[in-house]
């Protein structure tokens, strides 16, 4: 019996320890494609005949702070 109940807590916690790296790798894909998104809507805004440079600013702190987030997870 005791057995049985281990087996239960061993199949228990690895399939919980997949779940959990699926649910990262999931938030880490999530970070990387706002990631992408802010690196585009900065060559936009930089390719602009006048750039707003506070916006610029802005947009690359978000994207330092994504970058040091994906960072975070690996």
């Amino acid at each position: 019996m005791m057995g049985d109940k281990l087996a239960a807590w061993v199949f228990y916690r690895s399939s919980n320890s997949a779940t959990e790296m699926r649910m990262q790798q999931a938030h880490i894909s999530a970070l990387q494609n706002k990631h992408a998104d802010i690196e585009a809507r900065i060559t936009e805004e930089s390719q602009r005949p006048r750039p707003d440079e506070a916006a610029l600013a802005r947009l690359k702190k978000e994207k330092l702070r994504v970058k040091e987030a994906i960072a975070g997870l690996h």
